[in-house]
């Protein structure tokens, strides 16, 4: 269980308690295209994230060794950050694998991809560029974003009335949880207007919408 204090010296917390969010675990060998991580119900919350190899039984391969010392690591920094700022929130994620191959952490060795993470059941909210959203929890509850997206990743969502130049690109969707985060959480409700000037513009030219996912966690006042 993990304790987020919300104001320095305030005794009120984060209680992040997922009630009956399900652990699961993906490996995907280097010589794969995508690594994919999906949830049969709620949303993805990455726990950690591996590129490299820890041990010498997944991924084996011809031409390639595993380490020779089963004690020893080799594991790419930044792995964990990089995934965890696109997938939080979503219930499926797809990574090509290439996108891991900025620096390879042990010549010669055969590595794998592996991401350990928890389903959490969550409420979802996509709000069209122009509009402000509300989010409210109960009286004595506080809002905790999971993840937050702004940007364009299909043609269908909010396309209505919409020019065809304003929908064609589908591949601009930015991580914009730590904004919406920093207006939301710790608190009873809050607004967030779906606009550029706000969240940024990821692609010009492109109409675009907020995805959003959220929960309403409890509180306690510490003694």
């Amino acid at each position: 269980m993990h304790q987020i204090k919300l104001v320095p010296g305030v005794a009120l917390v984060f209680l992040l308690t997922f009630t009956g969010a399900s652990s699961m675990s993906t490996i995907t060998c280097d010589d794969h295209n995508v690594h994919r991580m999906s949830c049969d119900y709620g949303v993805i919350l990455l726990k950690d994230a591996m590129y490299g190899r820890k041990d010498s039984e997944p991924c084996p391969s011809a031409g390639v060794r595993a380490l020779p010392n089963p004690h020893t690591t080799c594991s790419q920094t930044g792995t964990k950050e990089l995934i965890k700022s696109s997938c939080d929130g979503k219930k499926t994620y797809e990574l090509s694998m290439k996108e891991l191959h900025t620096s390879d952490p042990c010549p010669t060795v055969s590595k794998y991809l592996e991401t350990d993470y928890i389903c959490v059941r969550a409420t979802h909210k996509t709000i069209c560029e122009g509009s402000t959203v509300q989010i409210k929890c109960g009286r004595r509850q506080l809002i905790f974003i999971l993840g937050a997206y702004f940007g364009r990743q299909d043609k269908k969502t909010c396309s209505k009335g919409r020019p065809e130049s304003e929908i064609q690109n589908c591949d601009c969707s930015k991580s914009v949880t730590d904004i919406v985060a920093h207006n939301c959480n710790g608190g009873n409700s809050c607004n967030i207007e779906v606009s550029t000037k706000v969240l940024t513009d990821p692609c010009t030219g492109t109409y675009k919408y907020l995805e959003l996912a959220y929960e309403c966690q409890s509180k306690k006042t510490s003694p």
